[in-house]
C-alpha cells in the first residue's frame, strides 16, 4: 500500500502542476508485471504491464508506448515505474492527472527470440539465385531499401521463395516465411535489384558474312546480363568454326542469330556420295539440291537417273547415304 501511494503522489504532482483542470482529472492504472518474456524486437508498456485508462484512444496509445531499447539475447533488462512515468509525462496525455502504480516492484524483462541478420539472408537469396540460373559465374543482390535484421520466435523455420520467372537483371522480389510452434507465421519480403555474371563471347575484328571465326577473331568476357548480351555465346568452343551470317563489329555480341554452321556444301555442287554396308564402302557422284553443313541432311540427285535421295553432310562436298 505504501509503495502505490507514494506513486498515486507523483500522480497528484502532475494534476497540481496545471496541467489540466480539475474537472477533467483522469487516472492512469498501471499493474507491473514481475517477468516479461519478449519474441519480437520490440518493447511497449502493453507488454510490462496491464493498464487501464477511461480514454479509450488513449488507453490504446499508451499500450503502443514504446519503452525503449530490448535486452540481447541471454540478458535481461529491469523496468521501474519512474521510467514508466518520466515517458507517460513526457506524452502530455489529456485529461491525465493520476497515475497509479500496483503489482510487482518492477518488471524483468529478457528477449527469447532469435535475431537472422541480413548478412544471412542476403546469402540464402544469393545461393536461391545460383540455383535459379546455374549457368552463372556469380550473383550480387543490392537491396532497394533499408535492410534489416529479422526477429522470429525460438527453435523457427526459415523458407525463401524467388519466383522462377526473375530475369537475371533488373529487379527481383524474396519472399521470407517464418513458422514456429503453435500455427505461428511470419512473412517478410525484400526487394533486391540483381546482377548475374557470366562469360561472354565478343568480336575482336570486323566480321563479314560468309567468314568463318578462327580464335584469334574472339574473346570472352565476364560481364554482368543484360537484355543486349544475355543471348549471347558463353565459350569459344561454341563459336570457332562457325560462318558469320551476318555483318559484325569489334566487340559486338555474338548470339546464335548472327552465325550458322559452316557450309561445306552449296546446291548445285557435284559431292562424293558414301554408302557402307558392313565392310562394303560404294561411292559415286550426286548433285547436292541444296545448301548442307556438318551433320545435317540434304537431297543428293543422280545425275543419270535423276533419282534422288536423302544424305548426310559428313565433310567438305562429301556425303554419306544411308543403304536400308
Amino acid at each position: 500500500m505504501k509503495y502505490a501511494v507514494g506513486w498515486l503522489f507523483a500522480g497528484i504532482v502532475l494534476f497540481l502542476g496545471g496541467w489540466v483542470g480539475p474537472v477533467w482529472a483522469l487516472t492512469l492504472s498501471v499493474a507491473l508485471r514481475p517477468n516479461v518474456t519478449l519474441l519480437a524486437e520490440s518493447l511497449v508498456l502493453g507488454e510490462v504491464a496491464e493498464i487501464s485508462y477511461p480514454d479509450v484512444y488513449w488507453e490504446g496509445e499508451l499500450r503502443r508506448l514504446d519503452l525503449g531499447y530490448v535486452p540481447a539475447p541471454g540478458e535481461a533488462r529491469m523496468i521501474r515505474p519512474q521510467e514508466i512515468f518520466d515517458r507517460v509525462a513526457a506524452r502530455r496525455i489529456p485529461g491525465l492527472a493520476f497515475i497509479h502504480f500496483s503489482g510487482a516492484e518492477y518488471s524483468r524483462v529478457v528477449f527469447a527470440g532469435e535475431i537472422i541478420p541480413w548478412s544471412a539472408m542476403s546469402t540464402m537469396i544469393e545461393e536461391e539465385l545460383l540455383r535459379l540460373f546455374p549457368f552463372a559465374q556469380a550473383v550480387e543482390i543490392q537491396p532497394l531499401g533499408a535492410t534489416e535484421d529479422l526477429t522470429v520466435p525460438p527453435e523457427s523455420t526459415l523458407q525463401l521463395f524467388i519466383p522462377s520467372g526473375l530475369k537475371p537483371w533488373g529487379r527481383g522480389t524474396a519472399h521470407f516465411t517464418v513458422s514456429a510452434a503453435g500455427g505461428y507465421e511470419q512473412r517478410e519480403s525484400v526487394t533486391f535489384g540483381l546482377k548475374v555474371f557470366r562469360d561472354t563471347v565478343r568480336t575482336i575484328d570486323h566480321l563479314r558474312p560468309g567468314d568463318v571465326i578462327g580464335a584469334d577473331q574472339v574473346q570472352v568476357l565476364p560481364e554482368a546480363l543484360s537484355a543486349g548480351n544475355d543471348q549471347g555465346f558463353a565459350s569459344l568452343n561454341e563459336v570457332i568454326g562457325l560462318e558469320v551470317r551476318r555483318a559484325m563489329r569489334p566487340g559486338e555480341v555474338i548470339s546464335p542469330e548472327k552465325v550458322q554452321k559452316e557450309t561445306l556444301i552449296e546446291r548445285g555442287d557435284l559431292v562424293t556420295m558414301v554408302a557402307r554396308n558392313g565392310l562394303v564402302t560404294v561411292t559415286a557422284t550426286g548433285r547436292a539440291r541444296g545448301n548442307g553443313s556438318l551433320g545435317e541432311s540434304i537431297v543428293v540427285e543422280n545425275p543419270e537417273s535423276r533419282k534422288r535421295v536423302q544424305a548426310q553432310v559428313i565433310g567438305e562436298r562429301l556425303v554419306e547415304v544411308e543403304i536400308r
